[in-house]
């Protein structure tokens, strides 16, 4: 069988409670940041996802 390669995925919500949390971790989402976001605090984190230098 193949190795199937994880895609990175950062959910994006103005709602950052326990239970989305949860629900963010439960549909696969590597990262949860609040809205509105800062520019360097997204490329900070699609960087340590990719392991890129952006």
């Amino acid at each position: 069988m193949e190795s199937q390669k994880q895609i990175p995925a950062i959910a994006l919500t103005a709602c950052v409670s326990e239970f989305e949390q949860q629900q963010v971790n439960l549909a696969g989402f590597q990262k949860l940041l609040a809205k509105p976001v800062e520019q360097a605090e997204l490329i900070t984190v699609i960087s340590s996802l990719t392991g890129r230098n952006i």
